[in-house]
This record gives structure tokens, sequence and C-alpha cells, in this order.
């Protein structure tokens, strides 16, 4: 049974920031009650957010401990700021970034889909094995394994109509024994709830629009989160007994709106509980907590500037995602510099952004050869799977890849410049369509 309505969240977002600032106070002291002054301890990624949730929770607990995880993956100006800070313990992950999407993928598009598209292939290619060892000669007709990935009889009779609209190559509507993932993935997810469909719920857990990666010559995946971010501080709280708090707010994606509605803002009652105080904030009340307090934060952000003569439109520069349903009116505030930092690599919700994206505006504001290294390289395996080789990650191709077969618009920083210098036969192949590769 969920804590929270969506009404209670727009309640409390639609709140003024001193409001906020005293709720998330009353938050910390609750956490702090219960675990005790040593018993937690603040995820500190060195972003604005986690700035200001470290200097509210410092202000009232000057004891807490801080942790950063340094991935290597951060802007070199984010991890020169954690350092500037007291009690702070730098944690590193097992694996570097590179092996980790060698062995399951390019982070792409957002969490949602790349976990939706990782689990339905390892499916698909459980059954496909399976199907290799019944069939002689080894090749597997395409609608035998589609029918098991939908739970359709595969007897070939004509009477048979599931299976020979599959031999068809058409998709039956039907919602039988078929995994979720790959259900998602082709649009056909039922969502019940107590046995009654919901077809709010199944509309919004649609991903037909990415069902083309099925058909990638590479992996994409949400893993590098979990195995080098939050692992080490799972680690952290195993080894010590410390309980997290982070900065994570609702308003950042539906997968935290929904956690929040069912946990509310302390999860005492979750197996692994969590510190999610900040959660009714926006991203216009941290901008706006860092300006009137003066709070440093990462040089790479550059200036909080408020506009206050156009209420309610953002400034030349704000990321229009930042914004809430209740900031019409208010002042809006923006930075110069970055909108936001976490991974410099992280490709999840590029397809989104404008010029300048985030790539662009790292190798502007940061160093260069962060990017290049990125872009550059790559290459295909012996299975035919494009990875990172030693020149570079090899996502000038990947970038290429979805923008031609997904119909997407992601910005590559020196297109041109990649793909003239690292484009083989092989490559060319793989980026040509019906209708002509894309120039």
């Amino acid at each position: 049974m969920s804590k929270h309505t969506i009404g209670d969240l727009y309640q409390m977002q639609s709140l003024p920031l001193p409001a906020k600032i005293r709720m998330t106070e009353y938050r910390i002291r609750e956490w702090a009650d219960c675990y005790g002054e040593d018993g937690i301890f603040v995820a500190f990624s060195g972003g604005k957010d986690s700035a200001v949730l470290l200097d509210i929770v410092r202000k009232n607990r000057p004891g807490v401990a801080a942790v950063y995880v340094d991935t290597g993956l951060e802007y070199p100006e984010v991890r020169a700021f954690v350092k500037q800070h007291e009690n702070v313990e730098i944690l590193r992950p097992r694996r570097n970034f590179r092996s980790v999407i060698e062995k399951y993928g390019y982070p792409f598009i957002g969490k949602e889909v790349a976990e939706c598209v990782y689990g339905a292939r390892r499916y698909m290619e459980r059954l496909l094995e399976r199907e290799k060892q019944e069939y002689t000669g080894g090749t597997v007709p395409n609608h035998t394994y589609m029918a098991d990935l939908m739970g359709i009889d595969r007897r070939g009779d004509p009477g048979n109509e599931l299976y020979q609209k599959l031999i068809r190559g058409e998709i039956p509507e039907t919602d039988i024994k078929a995994p979720v993932r790959y259900l998602i993935l082709q649009g056909k997810y039922i969502h019940k709830e107590k046995g009654e469909a919901t077809p709010e719920y199944s509309r919004m857990y649609n991903k037909e629009r990415y069902k083309f990666f099925l058909e990638a010559p590479f992996e994409i995946s949400s893993h590098c989160c979990s195995i080098m971010k939050k692992a080490p501080l799972k680690g952290y709280a195993k080894r010590t007994g410390r309980m997290p708090m982070t900065a994570q707010m609702a308003s950042e994606s539906r997968l935290r709106t929904a956690n929040w509605l069912k946990n509310g803002c302390n999860g005492f009652d979750m197996k692994s509980p969590i510190s999610n105080p900040m959660s009714f904030w926006t991203e216009q009340d941290v901008l706006q907590y860092v300006h009137h307090n003066r709070l440093p934060i990462a040089s790479v952000y550059g200036e909080v500037l408020a506009d206050y003569g156009g209420c309610g439109k953002p400034p030349a520069g704000t990321d229009p995602l930042s914004l809430g349903i209740f900031d019409e009116g208010r002042p809006l505030y923006s930075t110069t510099g970055c909108s936001r930092t976490g991974c410099v690599y992280c490709g999840f919700g590029c397809h989104r952004e404008k010029s300048p994206n985030r790539w662009e505006t790292a190798e502007k504001l940061s160093n260069p050869a962060i990017i290049d290294y990125m872009l550059r390289g790559g290459g295909f395996d012996e299975k035919g799977i494009w990875k990172p080789d030693g020149r570079g990650l090899g996502f000038w191709f990947v970038i290429e890849w979805i923008n031609v077969h997904g119909g997407l618009h992601i910005i590559m920083p020196h297109r041109g410049k990649y793909l003239k210098e690292y484009m083989t036969a092989e490559a060319e192949r793989h980026l040509a369509v019906q209708t002509g590769r894309r120039t």
C-alpha cells in the first residue's frame, strides 16, 4: 500500500522553498534519531543537488559522514569540488566503465528502456539457443522462438491462427505467458491490478518506440550505474552499518515518483532502508537554495542566476525539463555553465537534448579529450557485437546507428570527423537502410 498519492506530491511541490527546507530538516532529524548521527551518511555525488543536501544536513547534524564514489566518469571539476569538503570518504568501484560496457552494454535512452531491452534480448538468446538444439540444420525459423516468447502453441495446423500470424510475420494480439519486458517493447503489455486491466498504466509501460534496439549490433543496459555507483555505496552501508541519505527528487523520473508514492521520504520499512529527504523538491528549488545561500558548487556549473524580469519564462539555455508545473509566474533560476553534471559519458536522456547538448557543453567547459575518448574507436568482436577497443569507447557508431535506425536525433560533436576517421565496411553495412544511409 502506498504512503502517498500523486495529489500529496503536487501539494508538497507547490510549497515555497522555506517550507520545503523545514520539512526536509524534519525528515533528516527523523532519520538521525532512528539510527544515530554516527549511523547515517550522505551519498555525496558532488553535484548541486547533493551539495544542497549536505549543506542542510551538516547545518543540523555537523558530524554526519559523506561518501563519494569516484567512478572516473565525473567532470574533473566535480571531483576537485568534492575534495574541498571535510569528512568525505572516497570509494572506488571494482570495475571501470570500459569493462562494464564491454560486458553489459552502453547506457542510452533511459534506465527503464535499457533494462527492458537488455532483459528481452537475454530471454531471446536463451530461447534461440534452445531452439538451435532442436533443429539439426542449425537454422532457426524466427516464428518458432517468437511463439515461445509469447507463449503461443507451435502446432502448424491451419486452425492455429495465432501461430499462423507469426509465420506471416505478424504480432498477434495476446497477453498470455509472455515475458513482460518483451511485451513492453512490442507494445503488447497489459498491466493488471486485482485481475483488471488498467489501460493508463499499460500505455505508461509501452516502449514500442524502442523495439528497434532488439536488432542493434551492440548492447544497451543500465548496469553501469548499479555496478559503478550503487554497489560501492551498498558495500559501504553493509560494512559500516550506516543508512544512506540521497538528494533524489521525485520530479527527476517516473520511477522516482513511484518510489516516493510507495515509501515516502524515509523508507524505514524498505529491505534496504534509504532516506530521500528532498524528494518533493524541484530543480528550481535547488537552484534557488544555491542562489539565496550563496552555496559553493562545482565550478563547471558556472553561476546561478535569477531572472526576475521574465517570471515563468525560462532564460536562454535553461533545460525545459528542469521546470515544474508550479514554476509558472515565479522567478526562474539557471546556471551559466552545465545544468547537470553526473557521469560525463551517460547517454540517458540525450535524445531529448538540443544543441549545445551535454557532450558539446562538456567539451566547452571541461576537458575536450574526455569526449574524444568517448566517441572515437570501437569495433566488432568475434560475435559481431560492437564494443570499445584500445582506441576509445566507440560511442560514435552507437549514436549514428540509433539515429539511423531509430529515427532519433542525438547530437554527436564533430560527427563528420568521427565517421570519416573510424568508418569501416562492416560499420557501413550495419548503418545501411533500405532507402540508403543517412549522410
